[in-house]
């Protein structure tokens, strides 16, 4: 059960988020949706309902009419003109007491990708929303066709390049991966497997049509070399820079030097040098 009183301690965050109870029966203030769909595009989080929010200071208003408004909540989340999808389960909302009050707890999961986006009022581009900070935002059009896109029952970067091989890798950021991963886990049993069924058990390399073993989006861009990334995207560039007021900047690493091999793996333990 979710501590009230942390929450509420802490404040509005990207995870949490407060409603005042409506004063009619069973009425449900409308910007509960905006957080329902925000929270569920997002990573999930928690809408007290009889919390007050005034300068940024929390008080508990309570819910003098707890089971009606719960009733109501259940109607609209299976009711496809208000929510296109209902992701919550009976433990996902409940009444809990605090300061001798009533207040609705409703606990709302991050949404598989295949079920994303979460949309309100039969809206797809004007009713999807997505948690920043501590406020509810409109999608754009541009992340929304993005969450389209990932609801294929294969990721996008789970996707196996037919053009390339496992030797297109770079050996030496595998090793490094894996010494990596050895030193983190030193017991785990992927660290007996021979190297292609190392990658394949991590997700950067998957079988082709005809069953060969090849690297996949994911495996490229983390362990591929910018010149064999740039073949299948064009656009992959990587730019580190450390700026100071006093110059453009003090230190820059970008992927297509040719000093390095330009991967997202190496390119993170560049930049933490």
């Amino acid at each position: 059960m979710i501590d009230i009183k942390k929450l509420l301690s802490e404040g509005e965050t990207s995870h949490f988020e407060v409603k005042k109870s409506a004063g009619s029966v069973g009425k449900l203030p409308d910007s509960l949706w905006d957080s329902y769909s925000a929270f569920a595009n997002t990573d999930g989080g928690v809408i007290l309902l009889g919390v007050t929010e005034e300068n940024k200071k929390l008080t508990v208003s309570g819910v003098t009419d707890a089971q009606d408004k719960i009733k109501t909540l259940w109607d609209l989340l299976n009711n496809r003109q208000k929510v296109n999808l209902n992701i919550l389960v009976e433990r996902n909302i409940y009444v809990q007491e605090i300061e001798g009050k009533d207040v609705i707890v409703i606990e709302v999961p991050r949404a598989d990708r295949r079920d994303k986006p979460i949309f309100i009022n039969n809206d797809l581009f004007n009713g999807t929303y997505r948690r920043n900070a501590d406020g509810d935002y409109h999608c754009t059009q541009s992340e929304i066709k993005s969450m389209l896109r990932d609801q294929s029952e294969i990721a996008i970067d789970g996707r196996v390049i037919e053009e390339l091989t496992i030797a297109d890798l770079d050996k030496e950021t595998i090793t490094g991966y894996r010494n990596h991963f050895a030193s983190l886990k030193p017991t785990h049993v992927w660290n007996r497997l021979d190297v292609n069924t190392f990658l394949h058990k991590i997700g950067a390399a998957g079988r082709s049509e005809t069953g060969i073993l090849k690297p996949t989006l994911a495996g490229l861009v983390m362990f591929g070399t910018d010149a064999v990334i740039t073949q299948i995207l064009p656009d992959y560039f990587l730019d580190y820079r450390e700026v100071s007021s006093m110059r453009r900047w003090d230190d820059r690493i970008v992927s297509n030097l040719g000093e390095w091999s330009g991967n997202i793996y190496d390119f993170f333990f560049k930049c933490c040098q």
